[in-house]
């Protein structure tokens, strides 16, 4: 059967892969350009459940002669890895069945032609992620990052790559580590030298594993006809994967409009060196580099390799619209991330190359827009700001101009710049909701007298014309002036909501309404609502603090989760529908997961954005709301704890009371109950909270949190469920 399974699942890649250069070329970057989506078949790892597959893993093992606590410890490592993996196998950030994938997947079945039972078992993912890495499991996940795909420069660097990482499977280092660290922390000699000559044995077992892989995987590139020398290139985009992709100088009249012209002051003739860190094992996301490069090197004899190549699965110029794609998705990735000046450069220098390119442009827009609003709502990290080592090179002068600007300033450019990719892109709902967001947002919390400064002025050699003139051409558009007079209405609004909320009578109101609240709870009145990945932990708490999950408990709880909210729902009569990527089923489970995706990338960045930011997948999640009939959707979870000490903690913190039994009973009489009482008692806690957003209004219409002495009983978890689902359903009065 599994044979079989498998057999299916090669000729649907197979076809797949005969429409490779199709798709991969089949957009025209000159206009537009459609970010990557997940495609059929969902990968079996994703659907089959954590406990199940760690336990047909832990039966496959051979435990040989292992003591039972060294068992016992590596099975246990093996669950936790397992819904650790998993995890990451649920995230939004992953995509499998896409052309770049498909890619891979041809230059790794190529390079494992001899080994054909290490491909079999291989799945391989692209992670949304900038950093530029590479990791694989022992269960046979490989992961490429986006930002090392942008990257590379041939197939052969594609290749070692892929040959190191599958090395790491076939040789199951991460059991092979943790066995290492397990001998480590049992070994005598070990603890008694402390922690220093632990984690000083653990690196060096570590680097022995990296160079291990790096000349196996070596010797699978010498079976190909790929030329050694790339191994050498391929090292180099790790050690060098902090810095920038591209090296173009941008010039300042790029972020120039006509009306809108930037001051000498803000930008500079000056870039952060890249050569002064580059090439620092601080910054590389694979430290050892140059060790492992003087390694490889040696082992390498170029005098006698012949009739080698860059590229043999695919054409330099299939590779090349690879990359190129990789890039393309790297302008969005860098707006999931925050990274807004990166996102800003990278997103620029490529409008170079395909100015008229729509995704690109909403990519710039968007970058300078939720810079704004994270400035104005004093949100920006140090990261978001740049002043950190990675901005190296071009974005380092970037980075000037956007910190230079005063606040009015910053506002002004990215209003006037939203605007105007408003008026280009009409039936862009998102550009539409950003411009009429940032302009009144100008009037409510920037500009000091909205009458006096949106007004036609000329221009003047003060240079103030940065501000005072950049909306002349639309003082006369009958979009813009309503956003003012919206802008207007708010402020004067704001303001009176303050001064009210600071009046004996506006204080007496609100202490009244959170009265209210508290006793009575919410009243959102609503039709229907969609639970979202619905969470339910159970674990237990030991005396160090340390939370250890019980995850084939925590998996059937979920499950239970499920129903309880489907009952509760019937008797309560409330509607309701849940999405959960741990029950897709197999009919729609593509859609389903998708639609999950989306929603819980929304959920992400509402939670990350500071006050009303339109979100980077509105697009996506707008057409949502019709499809489940309801804006509403439901974030809701369990935490079942109990934290009695167990083993020799418990036999430890046990003793410690018996030791002072009679100073307990006889001095402090009073409290010597107490401390009998909590060492024969199972402290359980229960943690439980549910949450409602209103996607079209960008609201949190509740927010309940609970916490309790007492056990997770299915009685109390309906209750809570019960109580939560009235809030929604009960109307104001």
């Amino acid at each position: 059967m599994t044979h079989s399974i498998r057999c299916t699942q090669s000729l649907l890649c197979f076809a797949f892969c005969l429409f490779f250069n199709l798709q991969i070329n089949a957009q025209d970057y000159a206009t537009d350009y459609t970010p990557l989506e997940i495609a059929a078949p969902i990968p079996e790892s994703i659907l089959t459940k954590s406990y199940q597959k760690s336990q047909a893993e832990i039966e496959a093992r051979d435990s040989g002669n292992e003591r039972r606590k060294a068992r016992q410890a590596k099975d246990g490592f093996i669950l936790q890895t397992n819904f650790i993996l998993d995890k990451l196998l649920d995230s939004p950030q992953l995509l499998f069945n896409t052309p770049l994938n498909a890619a891979v997947e041809k230059v790794a079945e190529k390079l494992l032609r001899n080994r054909p039972e290490l491909y079999q078992s291989a799945t391989f993912y692209i992670i949304k992620s900038s950093a530029t890495n590479a990791f694989a499991t022992d269960r046979g996940d490989v992961f490429i990052t986006m930002g090392l795909l942008a990257r590379l420069e041939t197939e052969a660097e594609l290749a070692f790559i892929l040959a190191h990482e599958m090395i790491h499977t076939d040789e199951k280092h991460s059991m092979q580590s943790f066995d290492r660290r397990w001998e480590i922390s049992e070994n005598r000699a070990f603890r008694n030298q402390g922690s220093v000559a632990m984690l000083t044995e653990q690196s060096n077992f570590s680097k022995e594993k990296e160079i291990e892989a790096d000349n196996k995987g070596l010797n699978l590139m010498a079976a190909t006809v790929y030329d050694l020398k790339n191994i050498t290139s391929a090292f180099r985009k790790l050690e060098y994967g902090h810095a920038p992709i591209f090296r173009d100088t941008l010039q300042r009249e790029f972020f120039e409009l006509p009306e809108l012209i930037i001051r000498d002051e803000l930008w500079t003739d000056k870039t952060v060196d890249i050569t002064a860190l580059e090439s620092d094992d601080e910054y590389a996301t694979h430290p050892d580099i140059k060790e492992r490069i003087e390694n490889i090197q040696e082992r390498i004899l170029l005098d006698k390799v012949t009739d080698t190549k860059d590229f043999d699965v695919l054409t330099p110029a299939e590779f090349a619209a690879v990359v190129e794609t990789a890039r393309m998705e790297l302008s969005f990735i860098y707006l999931t991330e925050k990274r807004f000046i990166h996102s800003i450069y990278h997103t620029a220098v490529l409008l170079k190359k395909y100015p008229d390119n729509a995704y690109l442009q909403e990519n710039l827009a968007y970058g300078i827009y939720t810079y704004a609003q994270h400035r104005q709502n004093d949100a920006l990290s140090y990261e978001y700001l740049g002043e950190d080592d990675y901005f190296q090179g071009e974005p380092s002068r970037l980075r000037h101009f956007f910190q230079e600007m005063t606040d009015k300033e910053n506002a002004v450019f990215a209003t006037a710049h939203v605007y105007e990719f408003a008026k280009k892109y009409p039936d862009n709902e998102k550009a539409q909701r950003m411009a009429r967001d940032m302009t009144e947002d100008l009037v409510i919390y920037t500009v000091e007298d909205p009458d006096d400064f949106f007004v036609t002025v000329e221009l003047d050699t003060v240079r103030e014309f940065f501000t005072r003139t950049a909306f002349t051409d639309y003082l006369a558009d009958e979009t813009f002036k309503k956003y003012l007079a919206d802008g207007k209405k708010y402020r004067k609004d704001k303001e009176e909501r303050e001064e009210f909320n600071s009046s004996r009578a506006g204080i007496a109101e609100n202490k009244k309404k959170d009265k209210k609240l508290k006793n009575k709870g919410y009243s959102l009145g609503l039709k229907k609502v969609v639970y979202v990945n619905p969470f339910y932990f159970k674990g237990k708490l030991n005396v160090l603090g340390e939370i250890e999950q019980d995850y084939e408990k925590s998996e059937n709880l979920q499950e239970d989760l499920r129903k309880h909210i489907k009952d509760v729902a019937a008797k309560t009569k409330m509607r309701t529908q849940i999405l959960d990527i741990n029950s897709l089923g197999r009919s729609g489970a593509l859609e389903k997961l998708k639609d999950i995706r989306f929603i819980e990338n929304w959920g992400d960045e509402f939670y990350d954005n500071p006050g009303y930011v339109v979100s980077l997948y509105h697009n996506q999640t707008a057409p949502l709301i019709e499809k489940y009939g309801t804006s509403h959707f439901a974030y809701t979870g369990v935490a079942g704890l109990n934290n009695k000490a167990s083993g020799l903690s418990e036999k430890l913190g046990v003793a410690t009371v018996l030791s002072y039994w009679s100073f307990f009973v006889f001095l402090v009489p009073e409290v010597s109950p107490y401390f009998i009482y909590r060492m024969v008692r199972r402290n359980n806690e229960l943690y439980y909270y549910t949450s409602v957003f209103d996607m079209a209004g960008y609201e949190k219409e509740m927010e309940e949190f609970n916490f309790m002495k007492m056990k997770d009983r299915e009685e109390v978890v309906k209750t809570h469920l019960h109580w939560s689902m009235q809030q929604m359903k009960k109307k104001e009065k």
